[in-house]
C-alpha cells in the first residue's frame, strides 16, 4: 500500500553530535553541491576542492533503525528517509499498520533529535501495490505499457529501461514508476559492493558475507507506483487553506453584517425614542402621531444588544476581534473537519487511508493503465465487428485505430505539431543504449562516424542477444536513427525536446479529441485501445488498473475506517518558514 515516505523539520540549529554518538551511531559528512548537469548531489568525503558557488550545504548524513537522517546545515533542516518496509520489516503494509510505523518514528527521532512526531512535516509519500506475475506475465505488460502514452498528465517518460517504465517531470507533482522489483533490487545491490569495492577493495564475497542480498525475496514481484512529491502535499495544504479561509470569511462577512444591522437597529429605535419623548414633553396629542416603522414596532433593545454579544463571541471564535474588525486567518480554530486539518498541517494520517490511495492512486492511474482488458489484435477486431451498439462507420475507425496504436503506441498516432522529423532520446537514455550495444560488440562511434556501416548484421546481432523482445526493437531504432543522423542530433537537449513522434511519419495519426473518443469507446465496450501483437503466446492478459485495485481490496485494506486521531494541541517550536531554495 505505502512505499516510501519521507519528512522533514526545520529550525535544527545544529545537531547534537553527542546525543547520537551516545547512542552508538556512526555519521559521515557530505556536502550537498550542484553538478554540472544542473542537478543537485551529495558528494562523502570529498577530496576535490569544489567550487563555493557549487556547494549549496553541508550536511551530516546517518542511519538508525533503518531510518536515513540527511542534516543540511544551511537550510536548519533534516530529511528523514523512511521507507515503510525497512522501518516495519514487512513485505506487505496494511491500513492497520499506521499507528505501529508511527509509534517508531516518533521513538526514534525523540531519541537522536530531541523532538517528537508532531514536530515532523511530511514531504512524500509513494502508493503502491505489488503484483506476483511470472517473468514471461511481467514482461509482455511492460511492452504493452510502453505503448501506452508517453506524456500524461504533465509528467513524460524521459528514461527508456528494460525492466521499467518511468514518468517524471522537474517540478511535478506526481511520478510513475512501473518495474520489476526483483530486477530493480538486485541492480541496486550490486551498485552497493562496486561503490564500496572501489573504496575499500573488498572481494564480493566479503561483501556477500556482511550483507547478505535479499532481493531474492522479490523474485516475481511487479510494482507499480505513484510517488507523490512535496509539491503536491504543499498544493494539497494551501488548497485546504484557501478552502476554509475562503468559506470562514464568508461567514464572517455575514456576521458582521449582522451585528451592523442591529446597531442600526437600534440607533434607529433610539433615535425615535428621543423624539417621542421629546413630543411628550411638549404635547401629549403630537406623541400620539409618532409611530415606529414595522421592522421596529416589536423589538426590544435589550434583546438586540445580547444578540450582538452572542455574535462578538462567534467572530472572537473565529480570530476575528470586534475592535479591529479585519479578518484574521486562525486555522486551528477556523478548521473543524479532522482530516481536511491533518491535511493542512502535512500529517501522515491524512494521507495514511483507503480514502487518500484512491485519491492519489487509483483515480490517477486510471487514464494511464486503462479498465478494459488487453486482448490480441485480431481478437480484439472480431469483438469490435459483434458490438452492435456500434456504427459500422465507427468500427471501420475503431479497427484502424488499434492497429496502429499496436505498432506506434498511443502517443505515436497521436498529432504533435512541436515534434521533431527524427526520435530523439534523453542524456541517461542514449548512455544506457550505448552501454547496452557496446556490451554486444556493437561500438556506437562506429556507427555515428561511419555511414557505410553494416546495420543488418548489427540488427542480427541485437535480435540474438537475450534482451527482451521489447528491449531488442527499441535498441534497433536508436541504432538506425543514430546511423542517419548523428549522436547529437539523437540526444535531446531538454525534456521539451524528447519526442517519439514524426512529422514526416507515413502512418496515419489523429488530433487529441479523436485518440481520446476512440479509448472511452472502447473501454465501454471493455477493450484496452492497446492490443497484444497477433503473435503473442497470450490470447488476453487483464487491465493491470483491474489487477491492482483487486489485489489493494485483497490484501491492504485490513480496516475499513481507520480513526484519525486529533491533531495535537501544543504548540510547534520549530520555524515553519518556507526555504527559498526549491530543493526541499
Amino acid at each position: 500500500m505505502i512505499d516510501s515516505i519521507n519528512f522533514i523539520v526545520y529550525g535544527i540549529i545544529q545537531l547534537d553530535l553527542d546525543r547520537i554518538r551516545k547512542l552508538g551511531i556512526v555519521y559521515r559528512r557530505f556536502q550537498y553541491i550542484i553538478n554540472e548537469y544542473g542537478k543537485y548531489d551529495r558528494k562523502y568525503s570529498s577530496t576535490q576542492v569544489l567550487d563555493s558557488e557549487k556547494i549549496v550545504s553541508n550536511g551530516i548524513e546517518f542511519e538508525y533503525k533503518n531510518i536515513l537522517f540527511q542534516y543540511y546545515d544551511k537550510f536548519r533542516c533534516v530529511v528523514l528517509i523512511a521507507n515503510v518496509h525497512r522501518v516495519l520489516q514487512q513485505m506487505d503494509i496494511f491500513l492497520s499498520d499506521r499507528d505501529k510505523y508511527i509509534n517508531i518514528i516518533n521513538e526514534t527521532v525523540r531519541e537522536t533529535l530531541g523532538i517528537t512526531y508532531s514536530q515532523l512535516l511530511l514531504h512524500r509519500i509513494d502508493f503502491c501495490v505489488d503484483l506476483f506475475l511470472d517473468y514471461d506475465t511481467m514482461y509482455e505488460y511492460l511492452n504493452l505499457l510502453d505503448k501506452s502514452k508517453s506524456t500524461y498528465k504533465h509528467i513524460k517518460r524521459i528514461n527508456e529501461y528494460e525492466t521499467s517504465i518511468y514518468l517524471t517531470s522537474k517540478s511535478g507533482q506526481k511520478t510513475i514508476n512501473i518495474y520489476d522489483k526483483y530486477y530493480n533490487e538486485k541492480e541496486k545491490y550490486y551498485k552497493e559492493y562496486e561503490t564500496l569495492n572501489k573504496q575499500t577493495g573488498i572481494s564480493f564475497s566479503e561483501y556477500r558475507e556482511k550483507h547478505p542480498p535479499f532481493y531474492e525475496d522479490f523474485k516475481n514481484i511487479f510494482r507499480i507506483e505513484v510517488q507523490n512529491t512535496k509539491t503536491l502535499i504543499k498544493r494539497q495544504s494551501t488548497a485546504i487553506i484557501d478552502k476554509y479561509a475562503n468559506d470562514t470569511t464568508k461567514e464572517v462577512n455575514q456576521l458582521l453584517k449582522e451585528i451592523d444591522k442591529r446597531e442600526n437597529l437600534i440607533a434607529r429605535k433610539e433615535r425615535i425614542d428621543r423624539k417621542r419623548n421629546q413630543l411628550v414633553n411638549e404635547s401629549i396629542y403630537e406623541s400620539m402621531k409618532i409611530k415606529y416603522p414595522k421592522n421596529l414596532q416589536n423589538i426590544n433593545i435589550n434583546d438586540l444588544e445580547i444578540e450582538i454579544g452572542t455574535i462578538n463571541l462567534m467572530l472572537e471564535e473565529l480570530g476575528q476581534t470586534e475592535i479591529s474588525k479585519e479578518y484574521q486567518t486562525n486555522v486551528k480554530e477556523l478548521i473543524t473537519d479532522t482530516k481536511d486539518k491533518l491535511v493542512l498541517d502535512k500529517n501522515l494520517y491524512a494521507y495514511w487511508s483507503k480514502e487518500a490511495m484512491y485519491t492519489y492512486y487509483f483515480n490517477f492511474l486510471k487514464d494511464f493503465l486503462y479498465t478494459g482488458t488487453y486482448y490480441k489484435l485480431k481478437t480484439a477486431k472480431k469483438l469490435i465487428n459483434q458490438k452492435e451498439c456500434l456504427s459500422n462507420n465507427d468500427k471501420v475507425h475503431l479497427k484502424k485505430f488499434i492497429a496502429e496504436v499496436n505498432r506506434y503506441g498511443i502517443s505515436g498516432v497521436t498529432k504533435n505539431k512541436n515534434a521533431k522529423e527524427h526520435y530523439t532520446w534523453c542524456g541517461a537514455t542514449v548512455n544506457k543504449y550505448r552501454k547496452d550495444l557496446e556490451s554486444l560488440g556493437i561500438s556506437v562511434m562506429n556507427v555515428d562516424l561511419d555511414k557505410n556501416y553494416d546495420i543488418k548484421k548489427a540488427k542480427e546481432i541485437i535480435d540474438k542477444s537475450n534482451h527482451t523482445k521489447n528491449w531488442k526493437t527499441k535498441l534497433k531504432q536508436f541504432l538506425v536513427a543514430l546511423h542517419k543522423y548523428d549522436l547529437n542530433q539523437v540526444t535531446a537537449s531538454h525534456n521539451k525536446e524528447i519526442t517519439k513522434v514524426c512529422n514526416n511519419c507515413k502512418h496515419k495519426t489523429w488530433c487529441s479529441a479523436t485518440v481520446d473518443k476512440y479509448i472511452r469507446m472502447l473501454e465501454r465496450i471493455g477493450i484496452n485501445p492497446i492490443t497484444l501483437d497477433n503473435s503473442s503466446k497470450f490470447d488476453s492478459l487483464e487491465s493491470l488498473y483491474n489487477l491492482i485495485l483487486k489485489a489493494a481490496k485483497e490484501n491492504y485494506f485490513d480496516i475499513d475506517n481507520l480513526p484519525i486521531p486529533d491533531p495535537p494541541k501544543e504548540e510547534v517550536y520549530i520555524s515553519r518558514r518556507r526555504l527559498d531554495n526549491k530543493t526541499f
